[in-house]
């Protein structure tokens, strides 16, 4: 946090990479007493589908937040990956430590 003087501040947040701290990724910041979003992905998606290290799809996801509710990664397609709040019915994360959910076998 920056002190702006008597008119106010700006906040700025980061993550930083816990492989690399050299690695820091602006998340958001207030600036002119406006909250500016500053994602790569839309919300809850943590991470989302890339080629060649450039975003092509906001809003499919490929990595959630692990500290949040929808850390659940649901993957139904190509065109359809999301994070939920758990995985739907017929789905398991078979105890990923990501959360990825897979379809169930008959053990299920």
């Amino acid at each position: 946090m920056d002190n702006w003087g008597e008119i106010g501040f700006k906040i700025k947040t980061y993550e930083i990479d816990p492989d690399d701290d050299s690695v820091k990724y602006l998340v958001d910041m207030i600036e002119g007493n406006e909250l500016i979003p500053n994602l790569k992905c839309t919300a809850p998606c943590k991470e989302c589908k890339e080629v060649g290290g450039e975003v092509v799809d906001m809003e499919y996801c490929t990595a959630c937040w692990q500290n949040k509710p929808q850390k659940y990664l649901y993957t139904s397609s190509s065109t359809v990956s999301i994070c939920d709040d758990e995985c739907p019915d017929g789905w398991t994360t078979n105890g990923d430590p990501n959360h990825a959910c897979v379809k169930c076998d008959s053990s299920c």
